[in-house]
């Protein structure tokens, strides 16, 4: 693709690729604070919570689901605008952007049903112990009994690895392509490696997303990297660098000011121009 094409392209793109990562980033959001819902005073009544309430469960990850699946969108958008400006960007990161956002909204669908599995069979057990250690040993057997949880487990695992790989190659070539600045592609570093440690960046996350889709839509304040009217790598300006522009631009309009100010001056204290008299010269008439 020449580079006109590039620029038309992710100007035409940006936008629908901005408000589905802001959906994403406040999907993400929610589902972190509707997921709290269900807590009880130990895991054994959380799981019995949601047997009363499989919204409790369901409602959180398929919100959380959904955008993650935006998600996937939002970092394709990325990764097509930063290939042409870093070659260096490895093409299994291209392929992770799409498998691990993908994963990660099936391994949340997967995991609910298994946890209403876990929370159907927690219901049946007719005299569940009163002591918290007791109750922690019932319900880790349910879950081992669980084909649904070992499955959901699995798939989250790979799901987190991928997802995490995806976010930190991503997000390190958009920073030093000069797409991100430093500030956002060290935030977006940070959700892959928590996405690996923690399954979840929760709010980082979410605030990341909706900051890179205020990228993409050009909203940022005082304006998104010089890489994106340029198809080549040009680091973002960091916030030294725009401080000084600013300084450098007022000092330019001062000096023109100052000297428009000196013209008008001198044009007020040059006399105006005088005619010079004509001298008339009488002719006398000879007498003779």
């Amino acid at each position: 693709m020449e580079p006109d094409e590039q620029l038309e392209w992710e100007r035409r793109a940006g936008r629908p690729a901005g408000i589905a990562t802001l959906i994403a980033g406040g999907a993400l959001l929610v589902g972190v604070v509707l997921s709290a819902r269900a807590a009880g005073d130990d895991a054994f009544e959380t799981y019995l919570n949601i047997h009363d309430d499989p919204s409790l469960i369901l409602l959180p990850n398929i919100v959380q689901a959904i955008g993650y699946l935006l998600t996937a969108y939002g970092l394709w958008y990325l990764v097509r605008a930063t290939t042409p400006r870093r070659t260096e960007l490895a093409t299994p990161s291209k392929i992770m952007v799409i498998l691990g956002p993908v994963a990660t909204a099936i391994a949340l669908v997967l995991t609910a049903l298994a946890v209403l599995d876990v929370a159907q069979a927690a219901a049946d057990v007719v005299r569940p112990p009163r002591a918290e250690k007791a109750r922690d040993d019932v319900l880790e057997d349910l879950q081992k009994d669980s084909s649904l949880i070992t499955a959901a487990t699995i798939v989250t695992y790979v799901s987190r690895l991928a997802f995490g790989f995806a976010l930190v190659l991503v997000a390190l070539n958009a920073m030093r392509a000069g797409l991100l600045s430093r500030f956002l592609g060290i935030l977006g570093i940070i959700g892959g490696v928590l996405s690996v440690l923690f399954g979840g960046a929760g709010v980082i996350l979410a605030f990341w997303l909706v900051a890179l889709g205020i990228v993409f839509m050009d909203r940022w304040p005082n304006g998104r990297g010089p890489a994106w009217d340029a198809v080549e790598a040009i680091p973002w300006p960091s916030a030294a660098d725009q401080r000084a522009a600013l300084e450098e631009e007022y000092a330019d309009e001062g000096e023109i000011e100052e000297e428009d100010e000196d013209v008008e001056q001198e044009e007020e204290a040059e006399p105006a121009a005088q005619p010079h008299p004509v001298s008339k010269k009488r002719k006398r008439k000879r007498r003779g």
